[in-house]
């Protein structure tokens, strides 16, 4: 982030327990909004997670939420929604670099599996 706002984990930390503390009828009017606000990453986050459960999504959605509270208090205002080719090029940066991380680190080989002890 630029202009000298630092985020720090007692901030998002923060956002998360406010969030977390909401009623389910807040709960659920907040998400709503979310959805209104942010389609692309609701998508998003729906596709990547829909094979591991609605539990799963559900959480990707509060992650995603919570980032969006933590950008609107470090910046004093809402983020602007979030456009799906701006998604696209964040999910393909996301993917290169935790692809960059894990070609470094030693993983042993399952049975029947490549030798060479690493995800690359």
């Amino acid at each position: 982030m630029g202009c000298g706002v630092v985020v720090t984990p007692e901030l998002v930390r923060q956002e998360w327990e406010q969030l977390e503390s909401w009623s389910p009828v807040r709960a659920a009017r907040e998400a709503r909004q979310f959805i209104q606000r942010q389609p692309a990453v609701t998508a998003y986050v729906c596709a990547l997670l829909e094979e591991q459960g609605l539990a799963a999504t559900s959480f990707g959605l509060e992650l995603a939420h919570t980032v969006e509270r933590v950008y609107r208090r470090t910046l004093g205002g809402t983020p602007v929604s979030v456009s799906e080719h701006d998604v696209e090029i964040a999910a393909e940066e996301t993917e290169k670099r935790f692809a960059d991380l894990a070609c470094g680190l030693h993983v042993p080989p399952r049975a029947g599996e490549n030798p060479q002890g690493n995800l690359c």
